[in-house]
């Protein structure tokens, strides 16, 4: 896999307040190297992608992910913000739409649909 950017921190979400609102905790210090690109037009409609309403589209490698220390942070979840950072430029914060793990022996991967 060719990887653009770097996933440099993920906000796990905790559970919501009385009035709704949701804190996060941080898990920084991050270096795991992944693939971002936008999210192509056929992509935005096909069920099977879940990629509808996406901005972004980030590819990450599950050995990759391994790495990260904390076991809630390994799986990409619905409600996560990812802080990425694209060669060259300065790092985005995208929320997570919905993930989809490919099981592919050692190229076990995720394909991640983002929203700014």
């Amino acid at each position: 896999m060719i990887s653009n950017a770097t996933l440099i921190a993920i906000d796990l979400p905790n559970p919501a307040d009385a009035a709704g609102d949701v804190d996060y905790a941080t898990v920084a210090g991050l270096s795991v190297r992944c693939a971002l690109g936008s999210v192509e037009a056929a992509e935005q409609f096909a069920p099977d992608e879940r990629l509808e309403g996406g901005s972004a589209k980030l590819t990450v490698l599950d050995a990759s992910l391994a790495v990260i220390a904390n076991a809630a942070a390994r799986t990409p979840s619905p409600g996560q913000r990812y802080h990425v950072q694209a060669e060259g430029e300065s790092a985005a914060v995208y929320r997570v739409h919905s993930a989809t793990h490919h099981p592919k022996g050692g190229l076990s991967h995720w394909v991640v649909q983002l929203s700014l």
